[in-house]
């Protein structure tokens, strides 16, 4: 979710829910970990040797054995493949599951054969998955778990696998499951999106209940099972207190990145209040050289606090000047979003790394910025202040050849009122805006967006009358009976500068004033809302005379 404070202080937070993705805000990949094992053979084979003929001369043992240690040395997805489709006959359950599992170790360290996986999901990788349904009623629990994580890890929906491994699992009782076990099932729950499985029930409950004690789960473990939760927004208040209680517990000093980085991710994507445990990592980090923390659970970190709205002015300070010495040529384009989205969103706006991004973003060029990248990070500049006209001409250039319809809805209305704020009033994103709130209905904009894109196009001067009317009969539709105090103020504002009919409207305006309890205007309100009556000759002697 990505937040920018000039907008939070002019309109309700609701208008900000996760984009997600954002997301995600853009943490690199949200793997949790790599299941470790042991890779390394004690046979040699000749390159050559045919396998389907040679095995047949073997023990049934001896074979078992061959076929178990060279799975293990097998270092390609391809080499995996091949050998699966010499040997398939001779294989069991256990080394189809074993052969895939090593398929998702390599895919998960190798961008490079994860590339290679995706263009080899033809005959040899669908047969490995059949003949694994195939003979699943055979498998042991254990290795339901470590099926479930391979899938995961390979992003693999198999339906028919799926199904019957999520069954199987259900129908087991949780003492037959190791605590890697329950981590690796929920992992790969999580990587393959599956939100609403009642794994995710099932195994909270046995925590809560204590059939699985999170006192004795390792930190890797204890914070995986939660980041699983997390991201697939499942998992209670009380299941996250329970972690939080046990996390709190522990020596951070004594724990690598990783589990802290998930910790924290957590419980700012759950948004769950847990002051204690942002303290604790705050003064873990600001103890820590960069150098020493990995940059995925740096961003992750980083991210959180963003998204929680935590961190003094002291841990920013401190971020600033770890970040600023580093330089930016070794980031990805997401990852300088992240940080000044997360800089401008925690308010600390002097931070030097702000020119340090820029100069970065000039370096690169912008057209190698995704949209939603060119929009953030848009936002991001003019929020906290750190913008030169350069900078917004560059991004906005670039928007005006990208398709508006790859923006969201709340992004569209936020872009409208950046631009006519930083004087680019003559940006034909405006005519591509109003295009493209028209084809998509004003009913899936929330009010505050209506009210922002209505502010943008007027402080412009941009916008058809058609439009205006539009958005004028959908606010008085739809939205007065929501008004606050500050939206009166700023739909009447609106209203005294647009060049179409409104007087009826500012009937309805006095109307919802005096007829509404509810409202308590401040004194600047109350003399913006009187000039902008006055300005189209409308109002009452009442509303003139009203005072606080």
């Amino acid at each position: 979710m990505y937040v920018f404070p000039l907008l939070i202080r002019k309109f309700s937070s609701n208008l900000f829910q996760d984009s997600s993705v954002m997301y995600s805000a853009s943490c690199g990949s949200r793997r949790v970990r790599k299941v470790t094992g042991n890779t390394k053979s004690v046979l040699v084979f000749r390159p050559s040797m045919e396998y389907s003929t040679d095995l047949k001369s073997l023990r049934p043992t001896k074979v078992k054995m061959i076929i178990e240690r060279k799975i293990d040395t097998l270092e390609t997805v391809d080499k995996q493949l091949d050998f699966f489709m010499e040997v398939k006959y001779m294989t069991d359950i256990v080394n189809r599951i074993a052969i895939l599992y090593n398929i998702a170790k390599i895919t998960e360290k190798d961008e490079e054969q994860k590339k290679v996986l995706k263009q080899e999901k033809s005959n040899a990788y669908t047969e490995l998955l059949d003949s694994i349904l195939e003979k699943l009623y055979r498998c042991l629990p254990q290795n339901l778990a470590i099926l479930m994580w391979s899938l995961g890890i390979n992003g693999e929906k198999h339906k028919k696998l799926l199904q019957l491994c999520e069954k199987k699992i259900l129908a087991c009782g949780m003492s037959v499951f190791t605590y890697e076990n329950i981590f690796q099932i929920l992992n790969g729950c999580a990587n393959l999106k599956m939100t609403k499985s009642p794994i995710f029930p099932k195994f909270e409950q046995a925590i809560l209940d204590g059939d699985v004690k999170i006192c004795d789960l390792e930190n890797p473990h204890l914070s995986g099972i939660l980041y699983s939760f997390a991201e697939t927004s499942n998992g209670s208040v009380q299941l996250f207190e329970a972690f939080l209680e046990e996390f709190l517990s522990r020596d951070i000093n004594s724990m690598n990145s990783q589990p802290i980085a998930e910790f924290v991710w957590s419980f700012a994507r759950k948004e769950q209040d847990a002051d204690k445990l942002f303290d604790k990592v705050e003064a873990e980090i600001i103890s820590q050289d960069m150098t020493e923390l990995n940059k995925i659970d740096f961003f992750k970190i980083l991210w959180a606090f963003g998204k929680a709205e935590k961190g003094s002015k002291k841990f920013f300070r401190s971020l600033d000047g770890k970040l600023v010495s580093q330089g930016a040529g070794c980031l990805r384009n997401a990852e300088l979003l992240d940080i000044v989205w997360t800089f401008s969103t925690r308010h600390f706006l002097e931070g030097a790394i702000f020119d340090v991004v820029k100069e970065e973003l000039f370096d690169r060029g912008v057209q190698t910025l995704h949209t939603h990248e060119l929009v953030l990070i848009l936002l991001s500049f003019f929020s906290a202040q750190r913008y030169d006209d350069k900078l917004i001409s560059e991004i906005e250039g670039e928007l005006c050849v990208r398709s508006v319809k790859q923006i969201a809805s709340t992004h569209l209305c936020q872009v409208a009122w950046c631009l006519a704020r930083t004087e680019k009033s003559d940006s034909e994103l405006f005519d591509s805006i109003e295009a493209e709130v028209s084809r998509r209905g004003l009913s899936v904009f929330s009010k505050e967006e209506k009210l922002l894109l209505f502010q943008g196009f007027v402080e412009a001067n941009k916008g058809s009358k058609k439009f205006y009317r539009l958005l004028c009969s959908s606010l008085l539709a739809n939205e007065l009976s929501d008004f606050y105090e500050r939206d009166i103020q700023q739909f009447a504002w609106c209203l005294s500068h647009v060049d179409v009919e409104t007087r009826a409207i500012f009937d309805t305006l006095e109307k919802e004033i005096f007829n509404n309890e509810k409202y308590k205007f401040n004194e600047k309100q109350l003399i913006s809302i009187k000039r902008s009556f006055q300005k189209v000759g409308k109002g009452t002697k009442e509303l003139f005379e009203f005072e606080l």
